[in-house]
């Protein structure tokens, strides 16, 4: 989701209020005031300006919006409080600074906006044939984490192509999309003029796409290309690699580990795990619990994720012990992965960094990971490493495949997501087009991961006669 968060006015904020619980308060009051939010300033005060033992009237945000309108960063009616207006109060200048926030029920903090406000997305800094001398250190600083390399860069020339790709997106369809509900205030954000693919870098090497960012992988399929707006000759298809991560994970264990036996069978799905191992979780947390393991949870995201009731059904007085007591089960019955994490997490604490293939390396960040002492934090020892080498791992794929997508005949790479491809044809050359990319993602999976085989599905197909998501 984009929050239209200004600089000048969060300095202010900054530098007028001291109390910290009363700067967050002022912070998100304002970052949904420069989305239009049509709730209005009224209901945004009462929501957020009284969660804090001490309330924010309205009157303080009314002087603040008059500061932000006396330094030329927004044109904003500050009485307004008609609802049937309130969309159309805010109008971005200039000047604007844009955040990414990733989901309609996550709101940042002033803490979060002063962690990721520097965080520059990579198509603001990709100069064609200039690549090597970029505006913002932040993007120099992923370009050196990846291996100077003939690899790197086709990479960065095939993501330069990437992103000067124009795009449309079909509000009135997304609209009619079961999830539109919860995706409301994200859709209403969507600019109805064309719009290109951006991407920020992360530090696994990954690159987290935008609009995927705050629209959901699930509405991705009402994006269009620019010559094709209806897909009257074209179609659209998105591959996605089954369970890329637990394979990842899988090939680095031992061939009796029950997760390497699973992952040696491409058919098997993502349910059979958990099963083979006897845990009693309802189904629909069985990835959630699975993924939150690997990465060093102790229970609290399972915690989250979990009901009181399915707590009280599982036997437990609540939704902490009964996540608890399920991470104790299963640390005892994988030794392997508690072994390799630890391996993993003894040379990130000795060596304060840890490389993934592809040649991505991680280094602990000084405010969140290190102590006063310079040591790293335990708990940062047992999520960051495991987790670099597998997200590292799925990056080097990534990248592999946007660098040889040059040579396809038949189709082009579209948008990649995360583990997922989109690809462009034309209708007549489908079956040629699948087949093609299909075998892209198989000789990039089996170039970096030869002992274990990523299969890979057909997520959705969207053409002007089929639609598949």
């Amino acid at each position: 989701m984009r929050a239209h968060v200004f600089e000048k006015i969060c300095n202010y904020i900054e530098q007028s209020v001291s109390d910290p619980q009363r700067r967050n308060a002022l912070f998100l009051i304002f970052s949904e005031l420069l989305q239009g939010n049509e709730l209005g300033l009224d209901y945004l005060v009462t929501q957020f300006g009284t969660y804090t033992n001490s309330s924010i009237g309205r009157s303080t945000i009314q002087r603040l919006l008059k500061q932000a309108q006396t330094d030329g960063l927004i044109v904003v009616d500050i009485y307004g409080h008609r609802i049937t207006r309130r969309a159309h109060h805010y109008t971005f200048t200039p000047k604007g600074f844009t955040l990414i926030r990733e989901s309609a029920y996550t709101y940042w903090t002033f803490y979060d906006y002063q962690r990721k406000r520097k965080t520059r997305r990579v198509s603001d800094l990709i100069r064609s044939g200039d690549y090597h001398i970029p505006e913002h250190a932040h993007y120099a600083d992923w370009i050196q984490m990846l291996p100077q390399s003939s690899e790197t860069d086709l990479f960065i020339r095939g993501l330069i192509k990437l992103e000067s790709q124009t795009l449309l997106f079909h509000r009135y369809k997304a609209l009619q999309h079961p999830s539109m509900i919860g995706r409301l205030y994200q859709l209403r954000n969507i600019p109805n003029k064309p719009f290109n693919v951006k991407y920020r870098p992360l530090r696994s090497g990954r690159l987290q796409s935008v609009p995927h960012t705050f629209l959901g992988k699930h509405l991705v399929p009402f994006i269009r290309p620019a010559e094709d707006p209806h897909l009257t000759d074209g179609i659209l298809f998105s591959l996605d690699y089954s369970s890329q991560e637990l394979r990842i994970l899988a090939s680095m264990l031992p061939t009796s580990s029950l997760i390497n036996q699973w992952a040696q069978n491409p058919e098997n799905h993502f349910s059979e795990l958990l099963e083979s191992y006897g845990i009693s979780i309802p189904k629909h947390l069985w990835k959630g619990f699975m993924y939150s393991f690997l990465y060093g949870s102790q229970g609290k995201a399972l915690a989250d994720m979990l009901s009181h009731q399915e707590a009280l059904k599982m036997g437990f007085n609540s939704c902490q012990t009964a996540a608890r007591a399920l991470v104790s089960e299963f640390t005892t019955k994988v030794p392997e992965i508690v072994q390799l994490r630890a391996e993993f997490s003894e040379v990130f604490v000795k060596e304060h960094a840890i490389t993934a293939p592809g040649g991505v390396t991680r280094v602990p960040d000084v405010t969140e990971d290190l102590t006063k002492r310079g040591t790293v934090k335990k708990h940062r020892a047992r999520t960051i490493p495991l987790s670099h080498v597998i997200q590292g791992t799925g990056a080097y794929i990534a990248r592999t495949i946007v660098a040889k997508s040059a040579k396809l005949k038949y189709c082009r790479l579209y948008m990649p997501i995360h583990d997922g491809f989109v690809f462009y044809c034309h209708g007549n050359v489908y079956q040629e087009a699948y087949a093609e990319a299909s075998k892209l993602m198989n000789e990039a999976a089996e170039q970096i991961i030869p002992n274990i085989e990523i299969p890979h599905k057909t997520e959705w197909i969207v053409s002007n006669n089929r639609e598949n998501t």
